[in-house]
Formats: C-alpha cells, sequence, structure tokens
C-alpha cells in the first residue's frame, strides 16, 4: 500500500523531530530554505591550530527538569549530554565605560565583587527586593486565574523599584527569551512567575541541573538524518501552499490535497505540517481560512543579530564576576539603558581550548572585525497577552483542511516545547514514541483523512 504523502515545512527542531517520528510510516518531504538543517540549532566549528572546536550559537542548554521530552528524545538518538554551568552576571558601564555596578549571583563574593556595594545601601534594598519578588510570585502564583496583568504593570502595581527592573528581572528575562527590556515589559506576568517558578529561579535551593549537548548540539542533528528517510528539499524552500477540497461522489466525505509550490515546481500531498514561524506559515498560505488569519497574525517575532566572537570587550570588566550569562547595560539618552547578552560558551559547553568564546545578542558596540567569527540572525518570538490566547486556540486549526502547525511558539519559545508541539501533531498521525511524556491516555481519533 502506497504511504501518505506528508510535506512537512521548515527543518527546525520541531520539523525535524515530527519528520524523524513519521518517515517510517509515511512518505515525508522536508522543505528547508537555510543551507544547514537545524533552525537554532546551529554549530560552528571554529579552527583551531590542532582541532576543531564545535561551538553552540542558537540551542545550547537544556535541564533535568523542565525538558522531559528533549531528553527522551537526545536518549534514543544515544545523544550524550554533560553537565553546564547557569551562573548569571551583570554589568551597567558609566559614560567612560568604566563598570557602574558589577555583580553575578553564583556567591557571595561574586556578589559584592565591587566592594563599594559592601556599603551601598541600593545594592542592598536590591537584594532585599529580591527575595521580596520571590516571595510575592510565589503568594501570586497559588491563584495563578488572578495574574491578568503584563509584567510591567504587576511590577508597577507592587512598587517594584527600577533598579530592580533595570538589573535584576528585566535584564534576566531578557536573557533567557532574547528580546529587548521593553518587549519583557508586555511579557504576561502569569506566564514569567510560571516559568521562573518552574526553573527554581524564585529559590536559592531546589534548582533544576543544566546539560549541554556533548560534542556540540548539532550531534544530535547528525544522529536524525543518519536514520531518517525522509526527501529534504533544501533550497530553494517551499514558496506557496495551496489546499483543493473536493469529492468524487456526493455521497463521498469531501478530501484535501495540499499543494506545495517551489521553484522546482509544483508537489501534491495528503498533508502539510507547518513547522516555521507562525507567521511564516501565514505568508506561505495561498487561502488562509479566517480563523488561521486571526490566529496565526497573534504571533510575531523579533529578529535578533548574534556574534560568535572572541572580544572580551562584550563581557563584565572584572572576570571574576564572568558567568555563562553576561548581561551588559550602558546609558543612554533612551528610556531604558543599552543592553546586550553575552554567553560565554567555555563555560556553558566545558571547551577544550584556551581561547575565550563568546556568543552575543543584539551587542550596543560590534566586536572588533578581527574577533568575529560568524555572523547570525536568528528570530524568536514575542510573548504578548494576544500570542498566549492564540496559543489556546491552536488546537482548533490542526487538522483543518489537512493542515497542521508546530513550533516552539507554541509554548515558552524553548527546544523543549518545539519538540512537544512535534509529538502533540504526530498524535493525530497515530504515531507516539514510548519516551513521549504526552497523555498515553490520548483518544481523539486522527483527523489525517484516511
Amino acid at each position: 500500500m502506497e504511504k501518505k504523502r506528508i510535506a512537512i515545512i521548515g527543518a527546525g527542531v520541531s520539523g525535524l523531530t515530527a519528520s524523524w517520528l513519521l518517515h517510517k510510516h509515511y512518505a515525508v518531504t522536508l522543505f528547508e530554505k537555510n543551507d544547514y538543517l537545524g533552525g537554532h540549532t546551529n554549530t560552528v566549528l571554529v579552527e583551531e591550530a590542532t582541532q576543531q572546536l564545535p561551538v553552540d550559537t542558537g540551542f545550547i542548554v537544556l535541564n533535568d527538569r523542565n525538558y522531559p521530552n528533549l531528553e527522551g528524545l537526545l536518549s534514543e538518538l544515544n545523544v550524550a549530554t554533560q553537565a553546564s554551568d547557569m551562573s548569571f552576571a551583570f554589568s551597567l558601564q558609566n559614560s567612560h565605560q568604566q563598570p557602574e555596578l558589577e555583580y553575578a549571583g553564583s556567591s557571595l563574593r561574586t556578589l559584592f565583587a565591587q566592594r563599594k556595594n559592601l556599603i551601598s545601601l541600593a545594592h542592598w534594598q536590591m537584594l532585599w527586593e529580591i527575595t521580596r519578588f520571590n516571595r510575592l510570585a510565589l503568594q501570586c502564583l497559588q491563584q495563578p486565574e488572578q495574574l491578568t496583568l503584563n509584567l510591567g504593570e504587576f511590577l508597577d502595581q507592587h512598587r517594584f523599584s527600577k533598579r530592580l527592573q533595570d538589573y535584576y528581572l528585566l535584564p534576566m528575562g531578557a536573557a533567557i527569551w532574547s528580546c529587548p527590556l521593553n518587549t519583557m515589559m508586555a511579557f504576561p506576568a502569569r506566564s514569567f512567575l510560571q516559568f521562573f517558578a518552574n526553573h527554581g529561579l524564585l529559590t536559592l535551593n531546589d534548582r533544576p541541573q543544566w546539560y549541554t549537548v556533548t560534542g556540540g548540539s548539532f550531534c544530535y542533528i547528525k544522529a536524525m538524518m543518519a536514520t531518517m528517510q525522509a526527501h529534504i528539499q533544501q533550497q530553494p524552500a517551499a514558496l506557496r501552499v495551496r489546499r483543493d477540497t473536493h469529492t468524487t461522489n456526493p455521497s463521498d466525505h469531501p478530501q484535501t490535497t495540499v499543494y506545495v509550490q517551489s521553484e522546482h515546481g509544483e508537489q501534491a500531498f495528503d498533508a502539510v505540517i507547518f513547522a516555521c514561524h507562525g507567521d511564516q506559515a501565514l505568508a506561505l498560505l495561498n487561502d488562509p481560512s479566517d480563523q488561521e488569519q486571526t490566529l496565526l497574525q497573534s504571533f510575531q517575532y523579533e529578529d535578533n543579530v548574534t556574534y560568535l566572537h572572541t572580544d572580551p570587550a562584550l563581557m563584565p570588566h572584572n572576570r571574576k564576576v564572568w558567568s555563562s550569562w553576561n548581561y551588559l547595560a550602558r546609558h543612554s539618552d533612551e528610556s531604558r539603558q543599552q543592553m546586550t547578552a553575552s554567553y560565554w560558551m567555555n563555560q556553558l559547553q566545558q571547551l577544550n581550548t584556551t581561547t575565550d568564546y563568546f556568543v552575543t545578542l543584539n551587542p550596543y558596540q560590534l566586536p572588533k572585525d578581527d574577533h568575529i567569527i560568524r555572523e547570525i540572525h536568528y528570530q524568536h518570538p514575542i510573548f504578548t497577552q494576544a500570542a498566549m490566547d492564540a496559543q489556546q486556540q491552536m488546537p482548533t486549526l490542526q487538522g483543518q483542511q489537512q493542515t497542521w502547525f508546530c513550533g516552539s511558539y507554541l509554548g515558552y519559545g524553548f527546544h523543549e516545547d518545539a519538540v512537544h508541539a512535534a509529538l502533540t501533531v504526530c498524535l493525530d498521525f497515530n504515531v507516539q514514541p514510548a519516551w513521549s511524556t504526552l497523555d498515553k491516555d490520548h483518544t481523539a481519533p486522527s483527523q489525517a483523512q484516511s
């Protein structure tokens, strides 16, 4: 019996996971516009004198508490992980490019790396406010349905200082979600607090252990590709998707054929899975329904320019403060300081090298030319209340006109969310791996036409 044909558009982690799970049961064609597979799983091989060093630039870490499906996938692929470090540092430069405030949260020594902060009332007040925020957040999460404000409104309502906001909470959130401070202010407070609680960020103990993929995150892409028999069409990408619903006889159920157009021409499929960004899916659809138009346009994205480099000028001034995640700020004429995030890859990935490697997002000053290894552009979802509301309604779209959607934008924007979304779609095609944490008693009938 001829296998049903499925087009999967987008070869990030969600599209690859769906392809890998479905390829044994269906004839899968995977479309990808980039010249590599993996999306935000993008490991750069840096040439050193005696080795090629794999340095991750997009997806970097997972933990043992909040990534069960990604852990299951890696285990199934026999891909090893190693312990990582998730320390956080903040550095504010004055107008003379000297550190006005620098601290890291890993110890008392780094918390007071600047000795002047031992007698700084403002610094002690911020530390007290952190504990107040943590207590209040845990208290509010006992009745989460009452959390209807965005983060900025929540912080103002409870009179948290601008110092706490700009020098701790917003930088940490912006580093986690790769977005500007003002974007963080619009983040739904309920989702922000729940995420912090789930990841142990509201307590001093009981925090998850973080890991990186041994040898670089692209190792799991290689393992997938070694066992996957999908047909991959990479550059040119899909250009347009149209759906034709018809009946052969009046008594028959309507049947939908999906046509994917690329530079190679138009191909027919029995179903399509959009594993790209929500706004990209909407742009590809030739005839989006009113519901698709309404929901998909709710998902917006931030463009982030990312540099892999070796310039320590984009790290805290005091090396003792250097952490895995470093948020750098300097005064500006704008409403909030100019800020950027730098990730110290040596500490995150346990790199075996004497050279320091950094990944910096949206730098307020560019790394020196001779220190730049790679410039990459990533898009990250912006989580507004409209986007969160649309997430709740997206299940009603799945399977309509033989069309499905998956991606990290249907969760918190992380790798686990992308894998979870792929697993959810695969349930409709009666495919579920043993390691999946999705409801094993899922009995909803498959919407994939037989």
